[in-house]
């Protein structure tokens, strides 16, 4: 069947509600002057996004597993190919831009994590994208593993009697809430069946 005009219109339409979703998800986190935190809104701004990111992908994913292959005309086919290229193009780099927001904040490390779930379950993911998402688990998941048990480390400053702590000052952020919510993620990935292993 020929892709009719409303058929192009909607990859159009797709095309520019990722663009516009990738942009918010790619924007800086910025911090909080006195304190170093991290801006809530910047942060729920980031997590909305990305979290919006995973449901279009997972929409878009599942409706083309669901398509016949053989059936589809050069110009669908052609528009299929497009749409891959533009999550090759937009989606990765948006997700590897987010590494250091990730790193300092646990929620957008988990939606991170679960873009790339999605991404690995849906197998028009798996099929087109093979060298993007061995990217990101490198990046994401062996890199960060590799590392062994992040724990966090801490210097305490003691009162005069040396009994109780005055101060406490973190040395380094810790990665174990991260390093958890990735071997999470490969227990699930590995855990559904045999089409899963590589």
């Amino acid at each position: 069947p020929e892709l009719v005009p409303e058929g192009k219109q909607i990859y159009i339409l797709s095309f520019a509600i990722l663009a516009s979703l990738v942009k918010a998800a790619s924007s800086k986190v910025r911090r909080v002057s006195q304190s170093h935190d991290l801006l809530p809104r910047d942060v729920g701004n980031k997590l909305l996004n990305l979290e919006l990111i995973q449901h279009f992908l997972e929409r878009f994913g599942e409706e083309q597993s669901a398509l016949k292959s053989d059936g589809n005309s050069p110009q669908a086919v052609q528009s299929i190919q497009t749409m891959v290229y533009s999550i090759r193009r937009l989606v990765v780099p948006c997700l590897l831009w987010n590494t250091e927001s990730g790193l300092e904040e646990i929620r957008v490390f988990r939606r991170i994590m679960c873009i790339i779930t999605t991404m690995w379950k849906i197998p028009f993911y798996r099929k087109n994208l093979k060298a993007e998402l061995s990217l990101l688990v490198e990046h994401f998941v062996v890199h960060l593993l590799e590392l062994g048990p992040q724990y966090l480390a801490f210097d305490q400053q003691f009162d005069n009697d040396g009994v109780q702590p005055v101060e406490v000052k973190y040395i380094s952020k810790s990665l174990l809430t991260q390093q958890i919510a990735i071997l999470a993620d490969l227990k699930n990935w590995f855990g559904r069946g045999q089409n899963d292993l590589i």
